[in-house]
């Protein structure tokens, strides 16, 4: 039986686009929930991790063509399908654009398709099954299983964006006027947290214990963050909406809203003393 060559650097080159695609969006991704969640962190990384995924699936279920006077062996990593020649109840032959063609196998009840830009010896196979041939036509609506794949890869993301958008309740304030200024006493010294692109000073209020507050380090640098310490009240500026959904309330937050970080307070200025340490016009329109 003789082994039919497979692009083997294409595969190459896929399989490496795909492990770069899944690592950066895994990134991303990881970036997304560090602290609060980042709906847009979350949609690049969406958008990278699913071709990625699906471009390494395809690596990995990639057909090898075995052929003999007998029959035609289709392998993949998992599985191995023999086509005896005296099988075949029918093939067609498809031509899907000028420099593609697609050949379907009938044996029993299933289709099995072969596609010529996915395979280098695909004139030896349709010599092998040239007197089975029965008809050429054209289709403009062939949809192959990766079109369909690619399709819902690119739909997925979407979805997802949507969805959480929908759930979302952390609308970003547009200008200073949307902001509400409210004094806390701080239960504990302000501490960093997350990493790379989500690095933020947290603060943790003796009024409101189960919610935490946080602010980018950008805005509010290391040496004022110093010149505040535990017992101290602090003027912080928030979004009004996050004032009347989540700190009016009087129960505490739930699991959910912890899990999806949705017990955060997003601060966007700070008064301490009557001085401003942090601005939030300088931030906002």
């Amino acid at each position: 039986m003789k082994k039919l060559p497979v692009p083997s650097k294409t595969l190459r080159i896929q399989a490496l686009l795909g492990a770069g695609c899944v690592v950066l969006g895994a990134f991303f991704i990881a970036s997304a929930f560090e602290e609060y969640l980042q709906i847009e962190t979350l949609a690049i990384g969406l958008v990278l991790l699913s071709p990625g995924l699906i471009g390494i699936y395809n690596v990995l279920t990639f057909p090898v063509y075995h052929l003999s006077d007998a029959e035609l062996v289709i392998r993949t990593r998992w599985k191995s399908v023999h086509i005896p020649r005296g099988s075949i109840q029918k093939v067609t032959q498809v031509t899907i654009d000028k420099k593609t063609r697609m050949l379907v196998l009938e044996v029993g009840k299933k289709q099995i398709a072969i596609v010529s830009d996915q395979t280098p010896a695909f004139e030896e196979i349709e010599d092998w099954l040239r007197n089975l041939i029965a008809e050429d036509s054209r289709s403009g609506r062939l949809f192959t299983r990766m079109v369909v794949m690619w399709a819902v890869a690119a739909m997925l993301p979407l979805v997802m964006i949507a969805a959480l958008y929908w759930f979302s309740d952390k609308p970003t304030p547009h200008s200073a006027t949307d902001l509400i200024k409210i004094d806390i006493v701080l239960a504990v010294d302000p501490t960093t947290s997350g990493r790379g692109f989500a690095r933020n000073w947290k603060f943790v209020s003796r009024q409101h214990p189960a919610f935490r507050y946080l602010i980018d380090m950008e805005y509010l640098s290391r040496t004022s963050a110093s010149r505040l310490h535990e017992g101290d009240t602090v003027g912080v500026y928030i979004s009004e909406y996050d004032y009347q959904t989540k700190l009016i309330r009087t129960i505490a937050p739930k699991w959910t809203d912890r899990h999806l970080k949705w017990d955060l307070i997003r601060v966007y200025g700070i008064e301490k003393s009557g001085q401003v340490l942090v601005d939030p016009g300088e931030w906002l329109p």
